[in-house]
């Protein structure tokens, strides 16, 4: 009995929005909760962002993942938290599975910025053995065959950009669900899914093999990382785009003392040209967003993703 009343003190306390305790002089780890598989395009960015920030911090960060249902059960777990030790590395992506979930989860309003790091480099890849090199040649070779293509995506914003592709052209892609696009890449490869809108980090070093095909990128101008390819604008369809960046939040209402303070050092390591250049190389565009401003985007956010969700009549898996 009483433990039931202290787990229903501590969730009525984060529904209330109470302040998590984050003191100067605690010395424990902060554990930054990553929602994807170790070794992903998201995973290698929070890594190079905690080795970068290292020197800054007094208390050490280590990385905790927690892949699966597109992020929820990080977020859930940092919510239950509540002791002043853990953050949630949170992709926007997140703002709208939030609202998919059962209860809803409510990014802005459960969570406080700290920083906003930078935006993944979205492509669009098919596997080496479909017969197109173009988009306007998967397009067409995609009509032919409705239904019998598929397309790998989690519920975030690989599952939101193929929807628009589809859209925006037509073609019927079945959808093949995976926890990121790690763990898609295996069956890219083979050919056992055919096409997949995920980071660039995720497949170029294949494309650059040989083994996959990079159509177009999913970015407003052309990329010094594949200046040969493409945006998907350029290849006729402006509507394909989808919100992609990534930033650290902590849950509940955090002192604002500790929220500037690692704010302050994110972006001090985002300015070293080291950090920046191994971002800008894993195709993330550093874009550092302050803790106030980072807010607003994820609120503002929160809406436009509510009305893709209505117009794709999106469902979790």
């Amino acid at each position: 009995m009483k433990r039931r009343i202290f787990v229903q003190s501590v969730v009525a306390g984060l529904a209330s929005g109470s302040h998590v305790s984050w003191s100067q002089s605690d010395q424990r780890p902060i554990r930054l909760l990553v929602p994807f598989a170790a070794g992903g395009p998201s995973d290698q960015v929070a890594r190079a962002l905690v080795q970068g920030i290292a020197p800054d911090m007094s208390r050490p960060i280590i990385i905790d993942n927690r892949p699966g249902a597109d992020g929820l059960i990080a977020a859930r777990a940092a919510l239950a938290a509540g002791d002043g030790s853990t953050l949630l590395w949170v992709p926007s992506s997140l703002v709208g599975v939030g609202q998919l979930a059962k209860p809803p989860l409510d990014v802005a309003a459960e969570f406080t910025a700290i920083s906003g790091i930078g935006h993944l480099a979205f492509g669009m890849f098919t596997t080496e053995q479909l017969p197109v090199a173009s988009v306007a040649q998967f397009v067409e070779f995609a009509r032919s065959r409705p239904g019998q293509l598929n397309f790998a995506s989690s519920t975030g914003s690989e599952l939101m950009a193929a929807n628009q592709f589809m859209r925006a052209t037509g073609v019927q892609l079945v959808r093949v669900p995976y926890k990121g696009a790690s763990q898609a890449m295996p069956d890219l490869l083979v050919g056992r899914v055919h096409v997949m809108f995920g980071p660039l980090a995720a497949a170029l070093p294949q494309v650059r093999e040989g083994k996959l095909k990079l159509l177009a990128t999913l970015l407003t101008g052309r990329t010094v990382l594949a200046p040969e390819t493409p945006t998907i604008a350029e290849a006729g369809y402006p509507s394909v785009h989808v919100p992609t960046w990534q930033a650290v939040f902590a849950p509940g209402k955090p002192d604002p003392a500790f929220v500037n303070k690692l704010a302050q050092d994110c972006s001090a390591a985002l300015s070293r040209s080291a950090l920046r250049s191994e971002l800008e190389s894993r195709a993330v565009m550093v874009d550092v967003i302050g803790p106030a401003d980072m807010q607003v985007r994820a609120s503002a956010d929160r809406a436009d993703w509510a009305q893709l969700i209505r117009e794709y009549q999106l469902e979790t898996t």
